[in-house]
């Protein structure tokens, strides 16, 4: 049952914004394993993106425009903000917009106990820049504590609209029983029909809006939810090598002309493993950062326009919940270890005939970053973290979990409004529904890799607890 809380109220609030758009040469993450991709042109330019609340407790939510963001360089955000805060470890959210045209935040691709040595020159086979991640870090606390200095008594509301045709799931079911990932429709009829039988999960097409008003009724903020891999300027191949926040970034731009917001808005990227910007109905359809971003920002600025903010005299509860539950890895066949094993044996980098990376080499130390974490860690220890900010849940999860958790979690909250953000607090990987481990497809990798470990029915575990956390702050 939904809560009677009203998602207006009075809350103290404070935005603070840092840039963290790297430098020429750096590795930008999100392309194929293996292979290195310096950035050489700026699009849009990075943010690390701070909002702090503050009511009987206070709670503080940092958005990285960065592809992912592991434990290690979490905890160190956390740490910072803590010593020069106060903050609880608990009450501090870091997530990341998972753009496919920034860096990554510490080793995403490779386990870090892996054996063979993979600094200097060789780094980017990590996923990873040291220099850039620490710099993010401290941006990071840099974008807190202005946060922290800028907090005062706002109006809140929280609203929704829908947008269609931006997000499509890219996983189909083929009339022949197997998996297609991203297929164009081909139109073709024989006598079974076409090829395409069906999409293996729904999509999430909510669009979120939370907005801060003074009492001048300027937006001094927002927060927003959408749900999409940010893949356009990556899968254009002229801006492969360009450094973009993508959708989330044109769509923050956007708005804040468009309303003049005080602060850059954060985007809460949703649960979005399985889900692509590329209509494969439409053979010749084109998808781009821009128009999204700007479909997006109509679609905000209509439900902003429409807030009332009733009930915004009643000041809102501040509170959160976190908690860490174990998941089982995925088994390993017996052939695929023995593999493994043989290409790891001589503790060498095996590169192609082209000078690169050995595509199945890659492969198979992915592999063998499972065995190292499942050494140290032999249950996964997976973090959930629930913010409530008045009639507000905010929900983080770790990983690319599918839309089918997100929309469940949704469905069963009993929140009046629930968003939720994914690639929080810790490098997972994916985590599918558990049919689609009938399937192959990249989230259910028969390489068993690094970024698809962990086994069949973790996802509803966790959204089984998310919903619980969401129970015990409403």
């Amino acid at each position: 049952m939904k809560s009677n809380t009203k998602t207006a109220c009075t809350v103290n609030v404070g935005f603070g914004t840092a840039d963290i758009t790297p430098n020429e040469g750096v590795h930008l993450s999100g392309g194929a394993i293996g292979v290195y991709r310096p950035a050489q042109f700026v699009r849009h330019r990075l943010y690390a993106k701070a909002t702090i609340f503050r009511g009987e407790k206070t709670v503080c939510v940092i958005g990285l425009d960065v592809l992912l963001i592991n434990k290690e360089y979490c905890d160190r955000i956390k740490q910072a903000v803590m010593q020069e805060l106060g903050f609880a470890y608990e009450a501090i959210m870091v997530f990341s917009i998972q753009t496919h045209s920034a860096p990554a935040v510490g080793e995403i691709m490779m386990d870090r106990d892996f054996p063979i040595d993979l600094t200097g020159d060789r780094e980017y086979i990590t996923g990873t820049n040291r220099d850039y991640s620490r710099f993010v870090c401290d941006q990071a606390a840099k974008a807190a504590r202005l946060a922290f200095n800028d907090l005062r008594p706002l109006k809140m509301d929280v609203k929704s609209g829908l947008r269609h045709g931006l997000a499509f799931c890219r996983r189909f079911i083929m009339r022949d029983g197997t998996l297609s990932m991203f297929p164009r429709h081909s139109g073709k009829l024989d006598s079974k029909g076409p090829e395409i039988l069906y999409e293996e999960s729904p999509m999430d097409e909510e669009v979120g809006v939370v907005c801060f008003k003074d009492e001048k009724m300027n937006i001094a903020g927002s927060m927003l939810h959408f749900t999409c891999h940010p893949v356009n300027d990556y899968c254009t191949p002229s801006r492969y090598h360009c450094v973009s926040s993508d959708w989330p970034g044109v769509w923050s731009e956007v708005l804040q002309r468009s309303l003049h917001i005080g602060q850059i808005p954060t985007v809460l990227n949703g649960c979005c493993g399985n889900v692509n910007p590329y209509n494969p109905y439409e053979p010749d359809f084109l998808m781009n950062a821009e128009m999204m971003g700007e479909a997006l920002a109509e679609t905000a600025e209509r439900v902003i326009c429409s807030m009332r903010f009733d009930g915004a005299d009643e000041s809102g509860v501040v509170d959160y919940a976190y908690l860490e539950i174990p998941l089982s890895y995925r088994n390993i066949p017996e052939e695929r270890l023995r593999r493994v094993k043989e290409l790891m044996a001589d503790g060498k980098i095996k590169m192609d005939p082209n000078g690169g990376v050995d595509d199945e080499w890659c492969l198979a130390a992915s592999t063998y970053s499972v065995l190292c974490c499942q050494k140290r860690e032999p249950e996964f220890m997976y973090p959930i973290q629930v913010f409530r900010i008045g009639g507000l849940a905010i929900v983080a999860l770790a990983g690319e979990p599918f839309t089918d958790g997100q929309l469940d979690i949704k469905l069963r909250s009993s929140a009046p409004m629930t968003y939720v953000t994914h690639c929080a607090n810790k490098y997972v990987g994916y985590l599918p529904h558990e049919k689609a481990y009938r399937f192959n497809g990249h989230e259910t990798n028969l390489n068993y890799t690094f970024w698809a470990k962990l086994a069949p029915g973790s996802l509803e575990k966790i959204c089984d607890t998310a919903v619980e956390a969401i129970d015990r702050l409403f």
